[in-house]
């Protein structure tokens, strides 16, 4: 099972990595599993054997399938909100932020929660 920190990493390191959003083909919205095999912050996070392609156009906070589909794949729901709050963040800096922003977005939401974010070692 993985920590908040943990999961912060995976995802700033995949974001910061690919370096562009993921959209559905022939679209502008965001995808688990976009074209060209892109992922978005959550999506990064499901195992191939938990995903599932009707989970796209789902909200991570109010999809018990895509919710199951991270449980599956080694993300714990903790009883005081912290990872779906750090997951809905990771998520709207994927959704809502320009690329160039992203680290400074990341380094603002590591901050938030105490999270550890340093540059090197990312992208």
């Amino acid at each position: 099972v993985m920590n908040l920190q943990q999961i912060f990493d995976r995802t700033a390191s995949h974001l910061l990595k690919q370096g562009t959003q993921s959209v559905l083909e022939d679209s502008d919205t965001c995808a688990y599993r976009g074209q060209d095999g892109l992922m978005c912050a959550v999506g990064c996070l499901i195992n191939e054997d938990a995903y599932n392609w009707c989970l796209e156009g789902a909200s991570i906070d109010d999809s018990p399938s895509v919710q199951r589909a991270l449980r599956h794949s080694g993300i714990e729901f903790d009883t005081d909100g912290q990872v779906m709050l750090l997951l809905t963040r990771l998520q709207d800096i994927h959704d809502t932020k320009e690329e160039s922003d992203w680290a400074s977005s990341l380094g603002e939401l590591a901050d938030g929660l105490g999270l550890k974010f340093n540059m090197r070692g990312f992208g």
